[in-house]
């Protein structure tokens, strides 16, 4: 096992300055009474890195301004338009504002949405509601999916 952790340890402090990453994936999740914040990134090319991970009790904005500080002393660009594809967790949002500002285009995560909106119905709905989820997110424009009848 120490050598396991050993491997991630590594991976977690590789220079990241020639890694264009283009996407950053981030979320949280929950193991018992601990939640893991992770961060992955895509460049263009499609290649996925494992950027960094956050232990802690919960996902708040400052354990995620310090997980993106140790990315920027890394070599993670901050002034460099990036798409940040989060779980929905408002203190990852509010430290990508704060870290990143108007570099950063952020986008909910559909799947993670999908399960948050389906956990607050009565289980008869969920599947409809999912289904007009999905058909309105492929309409093209946020208006055409507002206008359309499911």
């Amino acid at each position: 096992m120490a050598r396991k952790g050993k491997q991630i340890q590594e991976i977690l402090s590789l220079p990241l300055g020639e890694t264009d990453v283009v996407v950053s994936l981030l979320y949280g999740t929950v193991f018992g009474e601990h939640m893991l914040v992770t961060a992955l990134g895509i460049e263009n090319t499609g290649r996925k890195h494992v950027l960094g991970l956050a232990e802690e009790t919960t996902e708040n904005e400052e354990v995620c301004r310090d997980l993106f500080r140790g990315l920027i002393e890394r070599g993670v660009a901050v002034q460099r338009s990036r798409l940040f594809v989060i779980d929905g967790g408002k203190g990852l949002r509010k430290a990508i504002g704060t870290v990143f500002g108007s570099w950063a285009l952020v986008q909910r995560c559909q799947i993670h949405k999908l399960r948050n909106v389906a956990a607050h119905l009565p289980k008869r709905m969920q599947r409809w509601v999912k289904v007009a989820m999905r058909k309105s997110w492929g309409m093209g424009t946020a208006a055409a999916g507002a206008k359309e009848r499911l």
